[in-house]
């Protein structure tokens, strides 16, 4: 049995009949519209474009590092 044994979807609830779904966690629709919103996401991360700095600014990055000491 894998980790993600379920017998009901863990994203709509409904009862799952197939054991391949069983194994998944996920009926085949909810199946398929999580695979489809995982592509998107990760199609969204190569269109970010870098932001010019400006002087001064101060990142977050740089406020985690002073506040923790690193």
């Amino acid at each position: 049995m894998s980790d993600n044994y379920s017998i009901v979807c863990k994203r709509c609830g409904r009862k799952l009949t197939s054991e391949v779904s069983r194994n998944r966690g996920y009926g085949s629709y909810c199946y398929s519209k999580i695979a489809k919103d995982s592509k998107k996401d990760n199609d969204l991360v190569g269109e970010v474009e870098p932001v010019e700095r400006i002087e001064g600014q101060v990142d977050i990055y740089e406020i985690f590092k002073e506040v923790s000491g690193i």
